[in-house]
């Protein structure tokens, strides 16, 4: 005979399962432009079947995950723009950029602005000039993706606060040898900000010029308060730790004025290859 207690038990775990299922989204699996507009307006989880998807703009959604439906043939897209969004998650894409009139990497890959809960995750990002370029952000996680081919910057971040940065790969950037422009792998500035980057987890990352030229690569100059006592725009709480260096630049970790500051355990190390002549 069931005690009374035991079935209050049991019904408790049961209406737990239903909640547990209720809250769980749909799974559409889209397969052209046409059917990715049309999941757009769904709450679901939207798989990304393999082909070239263009450019696409992701402006006031929440609770939002693109996922590549075959992860080892990611769906291809020019570029991703999200904007005044909450709760997105971008996994397993690939996003490949265009070439300007010199035949170098042009565009941006994905663009975050004025956004929330924002996750990168297993992306592959090439022959763009910028990765990634945010700003106006909170809670932004970029982990586990590739940067490669890049002809200008990595990730370009200002006004961002709880940012974790791991896991990722950036190499072989390329650009013009007689280009007057500095690369970055990461850079965070603070020219035209309103409000400090804060909170900020760069942690086993690799960095490596490869078959490219050299590149300056965590890089976080704090332009306006080299000049200024006040301390409202500093850098804080920044943690930048085992992540492996292999460049040909004295930029290898820089960080301009901050409070809160550890740096560790990374492995720096001279790529002579990536000298330009």
């Amino acid at each position: 005979m069931t005690s009374a207690p035991r079935l209050a038990h049991l019904a408790s775990a049961l209406v737990a399962i239903w909640l547990t299922a209720a809250d769980c989204r749909a799974e559409i699996i889209v397969k052209t432009d046409g059917e990715l507009v049309a999941a757009l307006e769904t709450d679901s989880v939207i798989l990304v079947a393999p082909g070239n998807y263009g450019a696409l703009t992701l402006r006031g959604r929440e609770s939002l995950t693109l996922r590549a439906a075959e992860p080892h043939d990611p769906p291809t897209f020019a570029a991703l723009k999200i904007v005044g969004s909450r709760d997105i998650t971008i996994r397993g894409l690939r996003i490949t950029g265009t070439t300007d009139p010199t035949g170098y990497p042009a565009g941006t890959g994905v663009t975050v602005r004025n956004a929330r809960g924002i996750s990168v995750v297993d992306c592959t990002l090439t022959g763009l000039k910028i990765g990634l370029y945010a700003k106006g952000v909170q809670d932004l996680t970029i982990s586990g993706s590739s940067f490669t081919g890049i002809g200008l910057d990595g990730l370009e971040l200002t006004e961002v606060q709880r940012v974790t940065i791991t896991g990722n790969t950036f190499r072989d950037f390329t650009r013009a040898a007689d280009s007057t422009a500095h690369s970055d792998m990461i850079q965070f500035w603070t020219t035209g900000a309103a409000v400090p980057s804060t909170d900020i987890l760069i942690a086993n990352n690799t960095f490596d010029a490869g078959t490219g030229p050299w590149t300056q690569t965590i890089f976080m100059r704090n332009e306006l308060a080299e000049d200024a006592e006040a301390d409202d725009l500093w850098y804080r709480n920044v943690v930048i730790r085992d992540n492996e260096i292999r460049n040909a630049h004295r930029h290898g970790i820089t960080v301009g004025e901050t409070i809160g500051l550890t740096i560790s355990g990374n492995r720096l190390s001279w790529q002579q290859a990536a000298i330009q002549p």
